[in-house]
């Protein structure tokens, strides 16, 4: 058995021809929020599913990303076992980032500098791991019920890398998590993930 290891360096690579493409649709989306920005009412905001405005709320958060994915090559115990349906899970759903940046768009869709904030929290929504299709759909349930940064000790999911070590996810971005618990009056478990500088998260060779 190889010993677990919280320890080893995390950093994500992803191929530089593709970095202007993912530019090209965080723009995309950035330039749909900024123009739709005005629909974002506190009614629509706080819309529940199935409830009046939420067609509009659910349609307003999900980027434009046509099923992107970074690779993060980290996948559940169980998904490596085999013996069940796998998929992808996006660390971070679309929807989550698309909320937070709508609800502080005054950080994310004002400028310029406003947009390089959004695509290192896009970027960080790409990320995937490869869990059972079981686990994916009990972290999609967890939504609003439990801090992203502690979705998968909920769960229960084991982490390994291609080598077999046992890993951990990096911690969201600070102002995600901090949302979460404004936005949703959710407590801190006290885990704190590994935190990696956006730029040194994703590296694009």
């Amino acid at each position: 058995m190889k010993v677990p290891s919280v320890f080893l360096q995390i950093m994500f690579r992803h191929p530089k021809k593709k970095i202007d493409l993912l530019r090209d649709k965080a723009r995309m989306s950035w330039n749909n929020l900024r123009a739709n920005l005005h629909l974002w009412t506190p009614e629509i905001a706080n819309a529940k599913p199935y409830r009046e405005g939420y067609h509009i709320k659910y349609d307003m958060c999900r980027f434009t990303y046509c099923m992107s994915r970074i690779h993060t090559h980290y996948e559940s115990t169980k998904a490596v076992k085999g013996r069940t349906k796998n998929t992808h899970d996006h660390i971070l759903g679309s929807s989550l980032v698309g909320e937070c940046v709508l609800d502080n768009s005054d950080i994310f869709l004002k400028d310029e500098k406003g947009f390089e904030k959004m695509f290192e929290l896009y970027l960080h929504g790409l990320l995937v791991t490869f869990v059972t299709k079981e686990e994916n759909d009990l972290l999609a349930q967890l939504r609003g019920k439990f801090l992203t940064k502690d979705k998968y000790k909920e769960v229960g999911i084991v982490l390994q890398d291609k080598e077999g070590n046992q890993v951990e996810l990096p911690a969201p971005p600070k102002i995600l998590t901090e949302w979460e618990i404004k936005k949703f009056g959710l407590k801190d478990t006290g885990y704190k993930p590994i935190e990696i500088e956006p730029k040194k998260l994703i590296q694009f060779v």
